[in-house]
């Protein structure tokens, strides 16, 4: 019976600087773990892995080292009073359990929401989302960490880089965009180019992708350009198509596009292809308002998906082979806050966060990748505002 252990990043504290429908307190305490069968999509053996009294809120895997890193989302940043987020990191023990490695490092910034790791498994990149306008003190507090990691061990070092994103320019008489929180920075994702010489980072405060060169040998990143989404639309995740060619963005808030960027990893060019409506279409015959979350393709790299807690949805999209665009295959209902998702390594199931319910439920994906509803309740497993997913690596597994 295949079996395979999934990781589940939660909210431990209540995370006030998102809208009042995203997340009710809970009792998590840190890092979960399940037992996942892929041949029946159910999740089981669902106990603690690591405690973890600032929120776990998002997970990476080492790519070689049975080492898992998360990051702990504060809602202060850096200086005298505040607590900044900061990064964790844990060697895999017996069962999926997660041993505390070395020392935990600062993100340099508050609401470290994001990171991801660099395909030579040397570096993070960290999003720091920085404060929204009731707590701001005027300056800019968005930004982007880069944070070494020990090459043979794979604990957290020092941290090499520290760029925080300029505020966008604006009239505070400007009415025009509602679904604009304030015009300051917030950076909420930041993804690495499949060659590693590149860094995309989306900047939801101010509607802009950017994307940096990266210095392997200093650790640092230096801004070459980037792209604008629609005003007050807020880029939020990236997903880089696997031939690394093709760059996908969301946006958080109404319009809620897809924007569709050919890449070019000789010069950091992105070049539009293609801006997609679709979930703007669902939201307008909803009840609910647009508020995108994850963005992410399939394995294969043919099919896209975007959640939208707003709506309650996940959105569905065929890429095409030829040109990369998208073509929407379907909408399908969700439990409350679907703030994150992930597909199994089989490729056959996903695993959906109902946040604001405390569920995760497993969808089975139909011959063109979409998928189905609602699960049966043996599908179903009752969990602690679960805010991420992580399947352990083949390569952490072969160390249990």
């Amino acid at each position: 019976m295949p079996l395979s252990t999934v990781l589940i990043g939660t909210y431990t504290q209540d995370p006030t600087h998102g809208p009042k429908f995203a997340v009710s307190p809970s009792g998590a305490e840190g890092i979960y773990k399940a037992t996942f069968n892929s041949d029946t999509g159910e999740l089981s053996e669902y106990q603690l892995a690591a405690e973890a009294y600032i929120s776990p809120s998002w997970l990476r895997a080492h790519p070689t080292l049975p080492v898992v890193y998360s990051s702990n989302e504060t809602m202060d940043g850096e200086g005298e009073g505040c607590t900044p987020s900061y990064m964790s990191a844990y060697r895999v023990g017996p069962a999926g359990t997660l041993a505390l490695l070395g020392r935990r490092v600062s993100t340099g910034g508050g609401s470290a929401c994001y990171f991801s790791v660099h395909p030579t498994g040397k570096y993070l990149a960290v999003a720091n989302h920085g404060l929204l306008m009731r707590d701001f003190s005027g300056a800019p507090s968005g930004g982007v960490a880069i944070i070494a990691l020990h090459p043979t061990t794979g604990e957290l070092q020092e941290r090499t880089d520290l760029v925080v994103h300029p505020n966008a320019p604006h009239d505070p008489s400007d009415k025009t965009h509602p679904d604009r929180s304030d015009w300051t920075s917030h950076t909420h994702s930041c993804s690495w180019a499949k060659s590693g010489r590149w860094l995309f980072a989306c900047e939801k405060g101010t509607d802009r992708v950017l994307v940096y060169s990266f210095d392997a040998m200093k650790g640092t990143i230096s801004l070459v350009g980037g792209h604008n989404v629609t005003i007050g639309g807020g880029a939020r995740h990236l997903a880089v198509h696997q031939t690394g060619r093709y760059i996908y963005v969301n946006e958080e808030s109404k319009p809620g596009r897809i924007w569709v960027f050919e890449f070019n990893d000789h010069t950091g060019d992105l070049t539009e292809v293609q801006v997609d409506n679709s979930i703007k279409t669902l939201a307008d015959g909803t009840s609910g308002r647009v508020a995108t979350s994850e963005l992410a393709l399939g394995p294969t790299g043919r099919v896209l998906y975007c959640s939208d807690r707003g709506t309650k949805t996940i959105t569905t999209y065929a890429v095409g082979a030829e040109d990369g665009r998208i073509k929407l295959l379907g909408h399908t209902p969700t439990g409350a806050n679907p703030r994150h998702f992930k597909i199994d390594p089989s490729g056959a199931w996903m695993v959906v966060g109902a946040l604001s319910e405390g569920r995760v439920d497993v969808f089975k994906l139909d011959e063109r990748g979409v998928p189905s509803a609602p699960p049966p309740a043996s599908r179903q497993l009752e969990a602690k505002n679960p805010a991420h997913f992580l399947w352990l690596p083949a390569h952490a597994e072969s160390k249990l």
